[in-house]
């Protein structure tokens, strides 16, 4: 698995040849997820149906159990993943701010995941 990096504003890498590169790393799988959670279905042009489904199955009057099962699917539906033996999730009703906690297995080792996404 080979993946570009991403730097502190998310912005693609480049100048730096192979060092702009997560090769079969933890660190590739759990970029892989934060960009998966990221992307809202509907979002992306030419795949419309991919993406997380924010709008009709986590923000508004959604259950924890629900939005929980939908976060879990996605993170361990991305390439590389090969299990979840950790996750939490905490919403902020005042500042709609959901975080998200997750270790996932990955074919290369362990790898943690740490979000805040606005719903």
């Amino acid at each position: 698995m080979r993946v570009r990096k991403l730097d502190e504003n998310d912005d693609m890498t480049f100048g730096g040849g192979g060092n702009d590169y997560h090769r079969d790393t933890p660190e590739a799988v759990a970029q892989c997820i934060k960009t998966r959670l990221r992307l809202w279905r509907g979002e992306f042009f030419a795949a419309t149906a991919d993406g997380t489904p924010w709008l009709t199955h986590v923000t508004g009057e959604r259950t924890k159990q629900v939005y929980d099962a939908v976060i879990r699917s996605r993170i361990q539906r991305t390439q590389g993943a090969m299990g979840l033996p950790s996750y939490s999730s905490e919403l902020d009703p005042v500042t709609r701010v959901l975080r998200v906690s997750a270790e996932a297995n990955t074919q290369y080792g362990k790898t943690k995941y740490l979000g805040e996404i606005n719903v």
